[in-house]
């Protein structure tokens, strides 16, 4: 088993600016556990490896893919905080 298997969502942004989100899955979890069966790869590895097969396995290589990404960042899965509408009170002065 890889030595990170990543689970949750992710931004990816490429080295043009675009931006893609993506979230992870069972299937391709278990796809990469076959790819990289040794479990010694490096996190980054691992989790590069991971958002390509999440994302389609685009460009049809992992390398070239990865040649274009700037960053992979992991994005919450917990909702976005509802901002109050109460207008702020004035203070005393």
């Amino acid at each position: 088993m890889p030595s990170f298997v990543p689970l949750g969502r992710y931004k990816v942004t490429y080295l043009d600016g675009r931006v893609e989100e993506v979230r992870s899955n069972f299937a391709d979890i278990m796809r990469l556990e076959a790819d990289l069966p040794k479990g010694d790869t490096p996190d980054g590895t691992s989790l590069a490896h991971g958002v390509w097969l999440y994302l389609g396995r685009p460009k049809g290589d992992l390398m070239a893919w990865a040649g274009d990404v700037f960053r992979i960042e992991p994005l919450s899965d917990e909702p976005e905080p509802e901002p109050d509408p109460t207008p702020p009170a004035a203070g005393d002065d």
